[in-house]
């Protein structure tokens, strides 16, 4: 059984890992050392867009036998190591029969493997002061561990069996099964989840994962031990699986002992679930014209609206994604941006107005909300839309255009202050597919963005494309007192449809996804 290796170890077989297997970590781990390279340099000067380059130490990668993808940094500057394992087993892949199951078999990982109950496991944290970790997301779930480099090898085998061979006990899994019932019950009495969701439903289409609300209290509470058993056989597959270090370890040795852990698991026989293609409802006017239909969600008794407005965007990899972050920049991404001005420090209408731009290897979206106070609802969206304008018509001055570059290139370099930190880069840059200098290239790709790109890119997604022309059609929510602010929030995002003219029905568009890893 040999390695499949994307960079050269001294020593990387499975013999090598078969010999020492019990103190690999704590005979090996190198000495501390001056840390490599700098990640960051900086001048003296905040504003001057040269000072501030990003250089992320690469990580060390290779493939198993069944599949799994290994990164290791190496940086001898701290006493603790980060393990993380991945698998595609997150929340898009649960049926619509089975919904709730993959965050249940998340969070049961660590009540009992065939090797270690609950209460060895809790023990081992105790004794160690070592943590383990497990969470589903839409598409991955990920297991941690985080402990000192000296007993990484006795935990070790543990994280392999939390992932691998997990015992679902019933007692337990009923105990977490009616925390996450209850979370579910708070969740749903949430605004700005409701419009989250109420706006995904709209964009994406009720019978598609990616517009899905999340599960109901009683879909959680209807799975049954044995769905979250076959959900795991099915999903938890070495072949899926995005396995990490980080911290003072050495890459030949790791390498050896993460071969022995995690290189033997079997894949199932049936081939790897892929996500379905996302796709989006094209609404509007019989003219095309006019906005979306507007959405209102009535919420008795509520002071307050959350407005919410989205368009569709882009996947991680479009080459747009670096002119739509400056413009998320300026729109809404900060405190200084365009929205929060308006509505929170000229109007008052808000505590904070912002946007988002989603980018996933799917279609994602671009995002903007707010809370306001009923009585300003309309006002407030109008605000929203004459901003989604001018975003279209008023290019950034070339010296804010400058800072917004710097701050946002100081964003990134402070999210690569640890190990772990740049560990998640590594494996980031691997599964959307991203050249292999990306994150080194970042800086000067934010930089290579102008005026004319952020005006361009807001005339694409937030209106009709039309360079003469500029308009708003993105779909928009409101959830709140119906009662209270239903008409002048339709008459203030769709006037037309309210005077009266016809609204085509919905069509589907496929979007095709950028490609699986």
């Amino acid at each position: 059984m040999k390695l499949v290796p994307l960079f050269c170890f001294a020593v990387l077989t499975p013999t090598v890992a078969a010999s020492g297997a019990h103190r690999a970590f704590a005979q090996d781990a190198a000495p501390p050392v001056a840390p490599p390279p700098s990640t960051v340099v900086r001048n003296l000067s905040p504003i001057d867009l040269q000072p501030l380059e990003v250089a992320i130490p690469p990580a060390k990668e290779f493939t198993l036998p069944n599949g799994g993808h290994i990164f290791i940094v190496e940086d001898a500057r701290t006493p603790l190591v980060t393990f993380s394992i991945s698998v595609r087993a997150g929340e898009l892949m649960e049926t619509n029969a089975g919904r709730g199951v993959a965050s249940l078999a998340a969070l049961c990982l660590r009540e009992g493997t065939k090797t270690y109950s609950a209460e060895k496991i809790a023990e081992l944290e105790d004794k160690y002061g070592a943590s383990f970790n497990a969470s589903a997301g839409d598409e991955r779930v990920t297991a941690t561990l985080s402990c000192l480099i000296e007993n990484a090898d006795e935990l070790l085998p543990v994280l392999a069996e939390l992932v691998y061979a997990p015992t679902f006990p019933a007692q337990r899994v009923k105990q977490v099964q009616t925390r996450l019932v209850a979370n579910a019950v708070a969740r749903q009495n949430d605004p700005n989840r409701q419009a989250a969701e109420a706006l995904n439903k709209a964009m994406y289409g009720e019978t598609s994962v990616f517009g899905r609300p999340a599960p109901t209290p009683e879909q959680i509470g209807a799975v049954a031990p044995e769905q979250v058993t076959a959900f795991h056989a099915r999903f938890y597959r070495p072949d899926s699986a995005l396995i990490g270090v980080a911290g003072n370890v050495k890459a030949d040795t790791t390498g050896s002992v993460l071969l022995r852990e995690f290189g033997s698991q079997r894949n199932p026989d049936a081939p790897a679930p892929v996500l379905p293609a996302a796709v989006f409802v094209a609404q509007g006017t019989s003219d095309g014209s006019a906005a979306p239909v507007p959405i209102v969600v009535n919420r008795p008794g509520s002071a307050q609206t959350v407005l919410s407005f989205g368009v569709p965007g882009i996947n991680r990899r479009d080459p747009e994604y670096f002119p739509l972050l400056l413009a998320n920049r300026i729109l809404g991404g900060g405190f200084n941006s365009r929205l929060n001005q308006k509505l929170r420090e000229e109007k008052g209408y808000t505590y904070g107005a912002r946007s988002t731009v989603n980018a996933p290897k799917w279609t994602g979206t671009w995002t903007a909300s707010a809370s306001v106070r009923n009585a300003v609802t309309a006002n407030a969206a109008t605000d929203f839309l004459n901003e989604f304008v001018r975003l279209q018509t008023v290019p950034p001055k070339a010296g804010e255009l400058d800072l917004i570059k710097q701050a946002l290139i100081g964003s990134f370099a402070l999210t690569l202050e640890s190990p772990g930190a740049v560990l998640s880069r590594s494996i980031e840059r691997y599964e959307y597919g991203l050249p292999a200098d990306y994150w080194n290239t970042y800086a000067a790709r934010v930089r290579a963005v102008t005026p004319e790109d952020v005006v361009r890119v807001a005339r694409q997604y937030l209106g009709s494309g039309n360079a003469k022309t500029a308009s708003a059609k993105v779909w928009s929510v409101a959830v709140g007192e119906a009662a209270q602010i239903e008409t002048g929030f339709r008459m203030a995002v769709a006037p037309d449809a309210e005077a009266g003219k016809t609204v085509k029905p919905p069509v589907v568009t496929p979007v095709p996804n950028a490609g699986e890893r």
